[in-house]
């Protein structure tokens, strides 16, 4: 004898078109916020933006890379690993990504299997230090060593 849900039941292993919804929406917004916080702190102040490479990514580039990440987030649990790879990869270059990332490496943080977990908080790392490095270094420079 089989058992089968009942039609108002919900399979727990499946997510609802909310669930999904919410998560998109949160790393859509997270991302926004460290958005907001670079363009702060690359060009505090009423000073006018100067035209570089950097601003223009950042108001062009930076929120499609973004949107392609967050796009990603509903495949997070079908695929953990590469879409926690990609998204990590995107957030190298993009800050809107960051969001995404941070959903993707909390769902696969929950799965709790540290050879997968390891190697990703290697490459975030590593993505951040790109990220505030290369992309979008302090204009006033490194803080002092020592």
């Amino acid at each position: 004898m089989t058992s089968t849900a009942a039609p108002d039941e919900r399979h727990p292993d499946r997510l609802t078109w909310w669930d999904t919804t919410w998560r998109v929406g949160a790393a859509l917004l997270l991302g926004l916020t460290f958005w907001f916080f670079t363009i702060a702190l690359l060009y505090p102040g009423d000073a006018d933006i100067p035209d570089s490479w950097r601003a223009a990514w950042l108001v062009l580039v930076d929120p499609v890379i973004g949107l392609v990440a967050a796009a990603l987030v509903p495949w997070r649990r079908r695929w953990p690993v590469p879409i926690t790879l990609v998204t990590t990869v995107l957030s190298a270059v993009s800050t809107v990504a960051a969001g995404a990332q941070t959903v993707a490496f909390v769902s696969l943080a929950t799965r709790q299997r540290w050879p997968e977990i390891a190697p990703m908080v290697l490459l975030t790392t590593l993505a951040g230090v790109f990220s505030t490095r290369v992309v979008y270094p302090d204009p006033r420079g490194p803080p002092p060593v020592g």
